[in-house]
């Protein structure tokens, strides 16, 4: 099982062997998942604590069953966990380009990068 979290590149999951649960949470709601650290969130999305995370239950969990043969595509920036149902094999496909150059999350500049004169 893998927390819910983000990715900052667009994900091709391709299952080969067995299933796998998966749910998603656009990334315009990344305000409903309670990120910590950027990546992960604080919300168990097996079991959701809406006492502790209340703004979980506005946000939009698309799920489906990932069988053998089919695959996934995970837009840039959006929520997922994974739960393997079975003995799985997945070969996933990232870092890939995609028309409009939307295939990665803009990284801020480094330290001491440029800085805005306005």
């Amino acid at each position: 099982m893998t927390p819910l979290h983000v990715d900052n590149s667009t994900v091709l999951l391709c299952q080969v062997l067995g299933r796998k649960h998966v749910r998603l949470v656009p990334s315009y709601q990344r305000h409903l998942v309670y990120p910590r650290g950027g990546t992960f969130s604080a919300v168990d999305a097996a079991r959701p604590d809406l006492d502790r995370h209340p703004r979980y239950a506005e946000a939009t969990v698309l799920e489906t069953i990932l069988e053998p043969g089919q695959m996934l595509l995970i837009p840039v920036g959006w929520w997922h966990w994974v739960h393997a149902l079975d003995l799985s094999a997945t070969v996933t496909f990232h870092r890939f380009r995609v028309p409009g150059q939307n295939h990665r999350m803009a990284t801020p500049p480094a330290a001491g990068g440029p800085k805005n004169l306005a």
